[in-house]
């Protein structure tokens, strides 16, 4: 009961730390406006997937390790995409468009790399008693993943890009969701 707990409680913390966020120019390469949208979308569209699994093992009285398997599967999913349609954003016509891409790309492989060690942990976990190690996992996979969304987010509405990119993240309307 304590582990479903626990697991309910490292779903609730990934879903709220992925709350925090691409027409082309004549350089082919999408507006800052454009491209923010994108990114902010995608992450959107994760965060609700992750939630939604969140909310299918939220039941302690039915969670078996099939059920976490099966979330972790979903998330799994919904995180490829996620890595993929972050991964295709390419660059934005900004002068700071170089510095935003290299963070949604660190983002991603950081992303890519902490699921793998889930899906590792959900695989290798075998009845009640693999349940703890998996739940490990997740944890830090949570924790680690919160940091880098936390930080990226802040990198792409923050100092480090020039006002033409933080002004499409404060006018681009999927971005708005984004804590």
């Amino acid at each position: 009961m304590r582990g479903r707990a626990f697991l309910l409680l490292l779903l609730s913390a990934l879903a709220v730390a992925a709350s925090g966020c691409g027409g082309d120019g004549d350089s082919g390469r999408p507006s800052a406006e454009e491209w923010a949208q994108s990114f902010c979308t995608a992450a959107n569209e994760w965060t609700t997937a992750v939630r939604e699994a969140r909310d299918r093992v939220g039941d302690f009285s039915s969670l078996s390790l099939d059920a976490l398997r099966e979330a972790g599967r979903d998330v799994e999913t919904a995180t490829e995409k996620f890595v993929d349609d972050v991964r295709a954003l390419g660059t934005p016509e900004t002068e700071s468009g170089q510095r935003a891409r290299e963070a949604v790309e660190q983002l991603a492989d950081t992303v890519a790399r902490e699921q793998q060690k889930v899906a590792e942990a959900l695989e290798q976990a075998s009845g009640v008693q693999g349940a703890p190690g998996a739940l490990a996992a997740l944890g830090a996979a949570v924790s680690t993943i919160a940091t880098a969304f936390q930080e990226t987010v802040e990198t792409l509405r923050g100092a480090q890009v020039d006002e033409e990119l933080r002004s499409a993240f404060e006018q681009a309307e999927a971005c708005r969701e984004i804590g």
